[in-house]
């Protein structure tokens, strides 16, 4: 999966290019804050660009996708097994629900 994948309204991954031509021409400097980081596509693109990043977001989901993505945690391979399994235990229930009839197979 790629960060920039993530979409949610408001996301500004198709705007990237036209963002970082404005920062190109009229901002310097070694830092870059992303104030409404949201997805975090803005952020990414700002990796190639500045040494310091800072994101800025109010929802956990969001702070927890840049620990995944640009944390320094090592992967825990016996936490990936154990969640394998839960998502194998889970996908073998056929029963109807809510959620998979409201979401299932989008």
């Amino acid at each position: 999966m790629q960060l920039i994948s993530r979409r949610y309204i408001g996301n500004k991954a198709k705007l990237l290019e036209w963002i970082f031509s404005k920062i190109k021409d009229n901002v310097q400097g070694e830092s870059f804050f992303d104030v409404f980081a949201g997805t975090g596509s803005v952020a990414e693109k700002a990796l190639n660009n500045f040494k310091t990043i800072i994101v800025n977001d109010i929802l956990v989901s969001n702070e927890i996708i840049y620990e995944a993505f640009w944390g320094r945690e090592s992967v825990r391979i016996d936490f990936l097994r154990t969640y394998q399994e839960m998502i194998t235990k889970f996908s073998d229930i056929k029963e109807d629900n809510y959620f998979s009839q409201n979401y299932g197979n989008k």
